[in-house]
């Protein structure tokens, strides 16, 4: 079975923006994405920044944005593929980057801490391995701790970042 590599994807994807950004003054593709993502994102009461669209990467995955046609006309390469999912712009906008030291890297997963696939806000989201990311998704990590008073995820420690 061959294993996705969502991390060195990503890198291609940011690498490119850099790129495009140093060659194009007159486009400004943080801007442009800041814009999409402002207009198809709404604040939840829980602290996340959710997605509106209702394009997914796969069933209950993270939901996809058009790239804009204003930085596809820039490409000088063909544009494989035409849709990003949301949560790697705003990681994009915020330098959110997989640690490239790590072992294995390549195939860590952008993560969302507060185990929201919807949410965009770059304080929830972080480069990890496929089965740490999956493992946030247990009742567990947001348990009240007795003694403590926080969730258990931050009080035992069981991810590092912890759940929010």
């Amino acid at each position: 079975m061959a294993t996705t590599n969502h991390a060195e994807r990503y890198m291609k994807f940011y690498n490119n923006m850099i790129r495009l950004q140093n060659i194009q003054s007159e486009v400004h593709i943080a801007e442009v994405w800041s814009e999409a993502l402002m207009q198809n994102t709404v604040q939840s009461s829980s602290g996340c920044i959710c997605s509106r669209l209702q394009d997914r990467d796969c069933i209950n995955g993270n939901p996809r944005i058009g790239i804009p046609s204003a930085i596809v006309h820039l490409y000088n390469e063909q544009v494989k593929r035409r849709k990003v999912p949301v949560s790697w712009i705003a990681a994009y906008l915020h330098d959110v980057l997989p640690d490239q030291m790590q072992c294995d890297w390549q195939h860590f997963q952008l993560s969302h801490r507060c185990i929201v696939g919807d949410c965009v806000n770059p304080q929830h989201l972080c480069w990890e391995s496929a089965s740490t990311n999956q493992s946030r998704g247990y009742g567990v990590c947001r348990v009240i701790c007795t003694h403590c008073r926080q969730m258990l995820c931050h009080c035992q420690n069981l991810h590092d970042p912890h759940c929010v």
